[in-house]
């Protein structure tokens, strides 16, 4: 089962993300499979989402989400 964090942010920021596993599955160990990628969104305030890969610096409005 994928793993999710929301945060939303209550004031204007910059955001950084430094992440890893997002273009290239992890490999499975002990005979098991690959795992999933990873994303790391924007949760835009007018619905729509927008991915901002695995190395990133974004300005955020306050109320906007960031989902990794």
């Amino acid at each position: 089962m994928p793993s999710a964090a929301q945060l939303e942010f209550m004031r204007p920021l910059t955001v950084a993300i430094l992440s890893e596993r997002r273009a290239v599955a992890p490999f499975g160990i002990a005979g098991g499979g690959s795992a999933e990628r990873g994303m790391n969104l924007v949760l835009k305030k007018d619905g729509h989402t927008v991915n901002i890969g695995a190395k990133s610096v974004v300005e955020l409005q306050a109320r906007q989400q960031n989902a990794t």
